[in-house]
């Protein structure tokens, strides 16, 4: 399964809003930023891993878009490409990109269909997306029904 030693559970790093989830956070992201500029120019893999996942933890844009970045190489590099897909997923799901999470779960679920983890996280994902939809129409038709009257409003005025 999708697993890291010591990783948070799937909601605590999809949110990662609570202030005791925020401090280990912060922690992690320093201990892997120090470690993996220690290494530099060859972090290794492992290193690598870790700090992504870090930066995927943040609660900064930028740093969950490097974190991305950096596991998809990863994932090109063919280190842990179940470990790299779940929590490049998770990343894009923080971004609120929801299709792309979902499609990188679909590929991870692909190689290991049994990712009880994955399967957990695909429901959340769809979960969100319903959600989205749900307000997407809402707004339609509260933007229709306002366009409507306003065409009432110009025909009645008109006689």
């Amino acid at each position: 399964e999708a697993s890291k030693a010591g990783a948070m559970d799937l909601e605590e790093l999809a949110t990662a809003q609570e202030g005791g989830i925020e401090a280990r956070l912060l922690v992690s992201q320093e201990v892997c930023a120090e470690k993996y500029r220690r290494e530099l120019p060859n972090p290794s893999n492992e290193t690598t891993f870790n700090y992504a996942w870090a930066l995927i933890g943040s609660r900064s844009h930028s740093d969950i878009e490097n974190g991305i970045e950096i596991m998809r190489s990863l994932r090109g590099n063919a280190f842990s490409i179940v470990d790299c897909l779940y929590y490049e997923a998770v990343g894009h799901f923080r971004c609120k990109r929801t299709k792309e999470a979902r499609d990188l779960v679909l590929q991870l679920l692909s190689c290991t269909p049994a990712c009880r983890q994955a399967i957990s996280f695909l429901d959340m994902i769809d979960d969100r997306i319903a959600t989205e939809q749900l307000l997407g129409v809402g707004s339609t038709a509260a933007l229709s029904l306002i366009l409507c009257s306003l065409v009432m409003l110009a025909l009645w005025r008109r006689r």
